[in-house]
């Protein structure tokens, strides 16, 4: 039996991810958000991806995106929505290390799908995972 909502979390994590590995493709620049972290565009470029999916899929739930949290942070938002974070490991990405994972989910009941990670990245957790 088919879950809509993984489908399109599914489709809109790798449409997600794709965004992001054409922007690695090439030189790329850096930015800092308000608390000093770094954003690229392949950040900016997957959100605006997934949030239009998702959104486009499913209207009546709200989407909170970490490239797009308000400084003051968001009141909770709903009982179930979409917590985005297109880049997980913005700074691994700028080092090209492939140390990153692209797109996830999660909803309220805390379930988080990772749907697209690098190869390398998931080794690289696994031996952390293994390694005291």
């Amino acid at each position: 039996m088919s879950d809509p909502l993984l489908d399109v979390a599914l489709r809109a994590a790798l449409a997600g991810g794709e965004a992001v590995m054409r922007v690695y493709a090439d030189p790329f620049e850096v930015t800092q958000k308000d608390d000093k972290t770094p954003v690229t565009e392949a950040d900016l470029a997957s959100e605006r991806v997934i949030v239009e999916m998702l959104t486009a899929a499913f209207p009546d739930i709200p989407v909170v995106s970490e490239e797009t949290v308000p400084e003051a942070g968001f009141a909770s938002p709903a009982a179930r929505f979409w917590l985005v974070d297109p880049l997980d490991g913005t700074r691994e990405f700028v080092a090209r290390n492939g140390e990153f994972a692209r797109a996830g989910h999660r909803d309220a009941a805390a379930r988080q799908r990772r749907v697209h990670a690098d190869p390398r990245a998931r080794a690289a957790a696994r031996r952390r995972c293994r390694d005291p």
